[in-house]
């Protein structure tokens, strides 16, 4: 039985008021655990990625602009080269080039 059904259940947790207190404690501590462990993820995934971050023009080396401005090769071949995502690319390019990215 989980918190909710509690909840659902009129009379019981007045009935039986240890019970609900270890319940909903349990279901506190699973709950928070859950919500620290997804922020702490959600952050350092956040992290590891730099085009993520709140100034990512400023994480592009100059040979990786230079690179994506003067070659023709295709955005997915670059992207692979250079590591970075096709959209990533394209929006430093400035244009839509690839014909598999849809917008």
């Amino acid at each position: 039985m989980n918190h909710h059904e509690l909840e659902r259940r009129r009379g019981w947790h007045r009935a039986n008021p240890e019970r609900t207190r270890a319940i909903s404690r349990r279901w506190r501590s699973t709950h928070r655990a859950i919500k620290y462990a997804t922020r702490v993820r959600y952050y350092a995934r956040n992290r590891a990625n730099p085009e993520n971050t709140r100034n990512s023009h400023t994480r592009w080396t100059s040979e990786d602009v230079q690179a994506i401005l003067r070659h023709r090769l295709p955005d997915r071949v670059l992207s692979r080269r250079l590591g970075r995502t096709i959209k990533a690319i394209q929006d430093k390019r400035g244009v839509c080039r690839d014909a598999y990215y849809k917008r």
